[in-house]
């Protein structure tokens, strides 16, 4: 079987790139990788959840596609965020990272501490700009 010339003419493009030049430019340090993997388990399940995603569609703009209306202040905006009330997830984390009982613990441990701190958190579905209103510290 004869090569497929277009997906030959996709892997000459300038719009494709090696793996291993992406890896070569890599540089984040661990605790790096392990902050950003938490924070993007636990937005993904968040997200996923099948009541946060029918809340949403609830607030979708019907005469106009891609539009939001916030079920806070009403705007029309381009998308609805997951608002962590008080403390930001990202602060969850480190305070996670830093416990001496986590130290060298597998991402299933961690991640299963995020969750557990999430027990007591309030969860807003709103815009960007209500979504700042609701963090602290």
């Amino acid at each position: 079987m004869a090569d497929n010339p277009i997906k030959e003419m996709i892997l000459q493009s300038a719009f494709t790139l090696k793996g291993k030049d992406i890896n070569d430019r890599y540089n984040k340090s661990e605790s790096w990788e392990m902050k950003n993997a938490l924070r993007e388990l636990n937005q993904k399940r968040i997200k996923n959840d099948p009541i946060i995603k029918k809340k949403k569609n609830e607030c979708r703009v019907k005469h106009k596609t891609g539009l939001w209306e916030c079920p806070n202040c009403k705007e029309e905006v381009n998308r609805l965020t997951c608002a962590h009330i008080g403390t930001p997830v990202s602060n969850i984390i480190d305070k996670i990272l830093l416990e001496e009982q986590y130290l060298d613990q597998k991402m299933s441990e961690l991640y299963k501490a995020l969750r557990s701190e999430h027990d007591d958190i309030s969860i807003a579905i709103c815009c960007d700009k209500c979504n700042k209103l609701l963090e602290s510290d």
